[in-house]
């Protein structure tokens, strides 16, 4: 541990000397963006100058965030919180359904012991690996009967479903947690790190120890020395450039790219595309799908912000009719009841309100459609589909 620390500071002391202060402000290893710095080392340096826009989805997923922390602190149900405003996101019952999923979850495993010691928006320090590394878990809960640790990681998105094991971010908040004074003398057999996404219906676990937890820390110090090299090398790979400020500007990604619809676009000896030919098609559609979304982005916000960009314009999309505020109550004053749709209560809230026998008894479990991956991906394999 003291050698990695030292070999660390070494190369820190080394490197920042010969880079410019605004390079040196940029270059943080955070854990949230491990996914980036420790698959392509040149990420960190090519991020630099660009600014994080925050998105109406990162807004909304900070809210829930923040919610659950309220909630979860102050002991209080969601549902409860509805109308309220959490960066400038007002709280619907979509939301608290969602975040209540999340704290049911949390909750099932802290019951499991009589006197859990639990962590809610806890900031840990991983410094020990990375240089001035901290951030900011979900949640944590350990349970001393079993000696183990249960680190939660609340993902509000349903675009990209992510999965627990080896996710760097979570290993770094392991980390961190392992050098939490407060479970200081307190034996840890075992980490379970934990994947929550509600909208997905996905919590994903994976099982390590501390003794494997312990194998990353060359691999994060090996990642931070070479991303602070003088040319560090740009590795691009669907994981490395799914959240990168830069892969509209990457070099090093186009050419992937370009190599990748050239090879591609070989002439065939043959009139059809062998099963070959589309498996690699298909396994190089999302790399070439991130690259020019991330064109098409960024062109997009230069035009929105008064600039040009030669052969392309923006045009009004369409337009569509909605209810002004006030609509509501003068519809309800003039035609009643008619102007409402009657629906059941949603799942969650059901759950609460009625007996458990009449809940099992009424729902079902509804088949997932179809959907395309690669054979390493986890989930229930359909052999076949009667139509």
């Amino acid at each position: 541990m003291d050698k990695i620390s030292s070999y660390i500071d070494k190369v820190i002391t080394n490197k920042e000397k010969k880079m410019k202060h605004s390079s040196r402000k940029h270059a943080k290893f955070s854990a949230s963006g491990s996914s980036k710095w420790v698959n392509c080392a040149g990420s960190v340096q090519a991020e630099a100058g660009y600014k994080n826009k925050s998105s109406s989805a990162a807004k909304e997923g900070t809210a829930a965030h923040e919610l659950a922390d309220v909630c979860f602190k102050d002991k209080t149900e969601p549902h409860s919180k509805i109308g309220e405003t959490y960066e400038d996101i007002v709280v619907d019952e979509e939301m608290v359904n969602h975040v209540q999923k999340y704290m049911d979850y949390v909750t099932s495993i802290a019951d499991m012991s009589h006197s859990p010691i639990q962590f809610y928006e806890k900031r840990v320090d991983f410094s020990n690996v990375v240089p001035k590394g901290f951030g900011t878990l979900d949640s944590a809960v350990y349970l001393p009967e079993a000696k183990a640790l249960h680190i939660f990681d609340l993902k509000y998105g349903r675009g990209v479903r992510v999965n627990a094991f080896e996710n760097t971010q979570a290993i770094l908040y392991a980390i961190g947690m392992l050098n939490e004074k407060e479970l200081e003398g307190l034996e840890i057999e075992d980490i379970y790190i934990h994947i929550c996404q509600p909208r997905l219906n996905h919590f994903d676990e994976w099982h390590t120890c501390p003794e494997e937890i312990e194998q990353w820390h060359s691999v994060f110090a090996k990642a931070v020395e070479l991303a602070l090299s003088d040319n560090p090398p740009r590795t691009p790979s669907e994981t490395a450039c799914k959240w990168c400020l830069a892969k509209a500007d990457c070099p090093a990604l186009a050419q992937v790219v370009e190599n990748e619809i050239l090879d591609l676009l070989e002439d065939e000896t043959v009139n059809t595309l062998s099963d070959e030919r589309k498996r690699r098609i298909l396994e190089a559609k999302p790399l070439i799908e991130q690259f020019i979304s991330s064109i098409e982005e960024q062109v997009m916000n230069t035009l929105l912000e008064g600039g040009e960009f030669k052969g392309f314009k923006l045009i009004e999309g369409r337009s569509t009719t909605k209810w002004k505020a006030e609509a509501e109550i003068y519809l309800e004053s003039q035609y009643g009841d008619k102007v409402f749709n009657r629906k059941l209560i949603g799942i969650t809230e059901a759950k609460k309100l009625i007996d458990k026998q009449d809940f099992e008894k009424l729902t079902e479990k509804a088949s997932g459609s179809p959907k395309l991956v690669t054979e390493g991906t986890k989930g229930k394999e359909i052999y076949s589909i009667k139509f």
